[in-house]
């Protein structure tokens, strides 16, 4: 597991946050997904984004044999490194905006689901966003708005801890 800061749930790029750990880290279709898991070096391989009051926090999360952990390790960190010097593709901009977009529209069917999300907005924002915010917010995210959050928060400068049977990485 590897942790590494990331926007608050306050911060204006929390949005490009969440899209941009669909893109890395998803659990299928993402850069690591290709890299690690379809291949068959990693059972999983995710990045997710974790939005808290005043931080926030990139964790990467590996599922490997304990033979393969280093050389996980450096496949994982290749693609950080590419990602943070050259950045996404509009493709990818795009498609992770249907995919956000469609989990917005299928959490706010169930009641908790959008109860969830007006608490959550009220007590980190202190404000009411429509369903129809948010559809607005994710589709008005650029390539550049992805560049300025990996400006802010690469996603190489990470800590890392394992579970496992190796005494060192």
């Amino acid at each position: 597991m590897q942790l590494a800061p990331a926007p608050a749930a306050d911060h204006r790029l929390r949005y490009a946050a969440e899209l941009l750990g669909v893109i890395v880290g998803d659990h299928s279709s993402s850069r690591l997904y290709w890299e690690l898991v379809d291949p068959g070096h990693a059972e999983s391989a995710d990045l997710a984004y974790n939005d808290y009051d005043g931080t926030g926090t990139w964790l990467t999360y590996l599922g490997c044999r304990p033979e393969t952990v280093s050389e996980n390790l450096e496949r994982i960190h290749s693609v950080y490194e590419k990602v943070n010097r050259e950045g996404i593709s509009p493709t990818e901009l795009e498609q992770a905006q249907n995919r956000i977009a469609s989990a917005i529209v299928l959490r706010s069917e169930r009641p908790m689901g959008r109860l969830g999300a007006l608490g959550i907005n009220w007590v980190y924002l202190g404000q009411y966003r429509s369903v129809q915010d948010d559809l607005d917010t994710v589709a008005g995210i650029t390539v550049d708005d992805i560049g300025q959050l990996l400006a802010e928060y690469p996603l190489d400068a990470v800590s890392t801890a394992t579970v496992g049977p190796l005494s060192s990485l």
